[in-house]
């Protein structure tokens, strides 16, 4: 995938701005050693893009004056430019899922260096906005989030395959729209075993819990274990069980019941950091000591995780790579006026070491 010059990029961000109106007609841009400064650019870069915008008519600038911003009222959009964001939580509990709400707020602030805003839409909820979103003008791009036949209906997912430039930013298996920008599950799911085979371990448990029975999830324990087998054939022990979503108290239980019923497992890959650190927990209440007695590994690489005495090994998500590009993929097809190409862009995970597949004493 080619990305934009940055004189082409910083040009595009000022036209933004001009159009939103955060430099509204007949006011100065900021100085080209300011502009440089703020872009990280050389400020010979921010001049071509003030003489393209020049030449446009956007900008006037005579010998010796600052940049005068040429956007007249007759010129003004008459609704701010957005991104839509289809996902299938209700705003008001949309940070139940941390990896999701911690991809909006990259994409908030990706759209805001861009000039746009964010809108979200939930699938879920009632409404007659459908019909009146495909002919909204002022949309610059559509994402979908979390969709899949267990999060939406059939009618929603037929409703999205009908938006010609929705860009899936995660994999789910049979997603609507015509691109996807994801974490590459499968090949996260062998770093994790590639890690953990490295250490010693032979004897091992693949935990997750009962919702997780998605794409993504099935992806990450396919890779797990391929590798597993690859390496080491029937050598090696792979046990997967699955644990409720019910209060904390219930659910450090289970994963110690797990532990007490498997006195030889070695180490444990988790399918998130939540799930690992209530096994750190479930471990501690069953005698055992991580690492010493029980390697455990999570997968997100979130904060949480990384902030605790004995900080976890995780597989980050590279969450910023995949809302980044799955952003420059849909201004690229606003730019191309329509023009659409199917694309597959994947992102592996990258391995987070921590102190709790740390060397045993």
């Amino acid at each position: 995938m080619r990305f934009p010059s940055q004189c082409l990029r910083i040009e595009h961000l000022l036209i933004r701005r001009i159009e939103s109106g955060e430099y509204p007609h007949n006011s100065f841009l900021p100085s080209e050693n300011d502009l440089a400064a703020h872009f990280g650019a050389a400020r010979n870069t921010v001049r071509k893009a003030i003489s393209t915008l020049v030449e446009k008519g956007l900008i006037l600038k005579s010998q010796g004056r600052m940049s005068k911003v040429n956007y007249p009222a007759s010129l003004v959009s008459g609704s701010p430019r957005y991104l839509a964001w289809f996902w299938y939580l209700h705003p008001a509990v949309m940070t139940t899922n941390t990896i999701y709400f911690e991809m909006f707020k990259l994409m908030v602030e990706f759209a805001r260096e861009e000039g746009l805003g964010v809108q979200i839409f939930d699938l879920n909820s009632p409404g007659k906005w459908q019909d009146d979103f495909l002919h909204d003008k002022s949309c610059v791009g559509a994402f979908s989030v979390g969709v899949s036949e267990r999060t939406v209906s059939i009618e929603a997912i037929n409703w999205l395959k009908t938006l010609p430039r929705l860009i899936a930013v995660n994999d789910t298996g049979g997603n609507p729209g015509c691109c996807l920008v994801s974490i590459d599950n499968y090949t996260s799911g062998r770093i994790a075993a590639e890690h953990l085979l490295d250490t010693g371990a032979r004897n091992m448990i693949l935990l997750h819990t009962h919702a997780e029975k998605d794409h993504p999830f099935q992806l990450r324990m396919q890779g797990f274990r391929d590798v597993v087998t690859a390496r080491c054939g029937s050598s090696c022990t792979v046990k997967e069980f699955a644990v409720r979503e019910n209060d904390w108290n219930s659910t450090i239980s289970e994963c110690e019941t797990i532990l007490q019923n498997n006195p030889d497992v070695e180490a444990l890959f988790c399918l998130t950091d939540q799930l690992a650190l209530n096994m750190i927990d479930a471990a501690a209440r069953a005698g055992k000591k991580v690492p010493d007695d029980l390697l455990v590994m999570g997968f997100d690489g979130t904060y949480a995780g990384q902030h605790i005495a004995t900080p976890l090994t995780s597989v980050s998500q590279p969450l910023e790579e995949v809302v980044r590009t799955a952003l420059d993929l849909a201004l690229e097809m606003d730019r191309g006026n329509g023009i659409i190409t199917q694309r597959n862009i994947l992102f592996p995970g990258k391995l987070l070491p921590g102190a709790t597949t740390g060397k045993r004493r």
